[in-house]
Order: structure tokens, then sequence, then C-alpha cells
């Protein structure tokens, strides 16, 4: 581990790697709303870096993220692949009916680092009581970094 940050700290940092990406990027979000995080990732993908974010398909339509529509559309006309993803449904063993889920997850993946945590790249998480962490992944991480994202990749 590198770092334990705040809901404002882990939006600093997002944008400082993004800014710094050499390669690719990925990120997962349920809300999205930060112009912060938005313009470095519409850069990183203006200056040919591969960026990819998965959102949960039903909050970017349904949900009440003020901005999120509008700040999918920059990163999509910036040139980021923007992935909308639905949850894995059915039955819960203990619970009676179906149950549909949701892209929950709120990951961010430049190169060989990763924040990973509750914070919602919003502007609101600057406020809320938000934790991440930024870890340094090896091989052995990224390739199951990888693999969780072929599957998100094939849910969207």
């Amino acid at each position: 581990m590198r770092a334990l940050m705040t809901g404002e700290q882990t939006l600093a940092t997002a944008s400082y790697m993004l800014d710094r990406c050499q390669e690719r990027a990925i990120l997962t979000c349920f809300t999205f709303d930060s112009m912060e995080v938005a313009l470095s990732l519409g850069n990183a993908a203006e200056r040919g870096r591969k960026i990819t974010v998965y959102a949960d398909r039903n909050h970017l339509i349904h949900g009440a993220t003020r901005f999120m529509v509008d700040r999918m559309k920059h990163l999509h006309e910036s040139g980021v692949a923007v992935r909308l993803v639905t949850g894995r449904s059915g039955q819960v063993p203990g619970c009676s009916g179906n149950f549909a889920g949701i892209q929950h997850s709120k990951t961010l993946l430049v190169d060989t680092h990763a924040i990973i945590g509750s914070t919602n790249w919003t502007n609101a998480a600057r406020k809320n009581h938000e934790i991440s962490v930024l870890v340094s992944l090896e091989e052995e991480g990224l390739q199951a970094f990888d693999e969780w994202h072929d599957t998100l990749s094939a849910m969207s």
C-alpha cells in the first residue's frame, strides 16, 4: 500500500496519475460527475493513451447524479471508451426473488498503480466520509485486474 486517502485526496491523486499516464487507464464507477477527473481522463485519451471507463448502466440512465450524462458524453467525445455495465442478476442465497446487480466498484488503474476504495468519482465525494487506498501492482496483480475488467467488458 502506498497511501490511505480521503475523498478529496482520492480525486486529486486520480487526476495527478492520469496526467502522467504512460499507457492505459481503466476507471470503474457507480456515479461520476467530477469535471477534474473527466478532464484528466479526456486529456490522457487525447494524448493517445488507452482509456476505458466502466459505468453502471442503470444509474447513468435513471440515476440522480446531476452531470453524469454530460461527463460521459465529454469522455466519449475525447476518445475515452465508455462502457455501460449491468450487474449480475439472479437469486441471492437466503432471499426470495431475483435481484438485478449493479456495477458498484470505484477503482482507477493507471499503468501499474490502482486506487481502490469507497470514493465515488463525484464532487460530493470531497465532503463525504470516504476512504481509498493507492496500491502498486506487480504482474500478478495487473493480471487479476485485467481478468476482472474482461468480466466487466463482457457484461457491458
